[in-house]
């Protein structure tokens, strides 16, 4: 079963990022990405002035799983939303992840995001 989780401890923090060869924030919010028991990925994010910004969302490096890094982001940008980020900023650029959760030049609009079923938000 996918987990993802809160990190409060800067030593799991470390662990994490260092798992998925990204570099460690220790003043961003972090949540780990398990699938069982298994360590799979790390999603860190801040919240700003100008919105919510995810430094890093990735999986370790032999472990490919677009759907849990959706589902991590999501999680994230939900965070973001109900802190009253209108926007987002995805500073780990993918392509494809981008794609899935409706960034479009690496932003998302977050106002209306999660109103409907799935639908994303609108792309500006």
């Amino acid at each position: 079963m996918l987990r993802v989780t809160p990190i409060p401890e800067t030593e799991k923090k470390i662990e994490y990022t260092s798992l998925c060869g990204c570099e460690c924030d220790l003043n961003a919010l972090t949540y780990s990405i398990c699938e069982d028991e298994e360590k799979i990925g790390v999603c860190q994010f801040k919240l700003t002035d100008k919105g919510g910004v995810i430094l890093s969302l990735r999986t370790k490096p032999d472990y490919n799983d677009l759907g849990a890094l959706i589902i991590a982001g999501r999680a994230a940008l939900f965070f973001m939303e109900r802190q009253g980020m209108k926007s987002a900023v995805l500073l780990d650029r993918n392509e494809k992840l981008e794609r899935h959760l409706h960034f479009l030049d690496g932003k998302v609009d977050l106002v209306g995001y999660f109103d409907g079923p799935c639908e994303g938000s609108k792309i500006n």
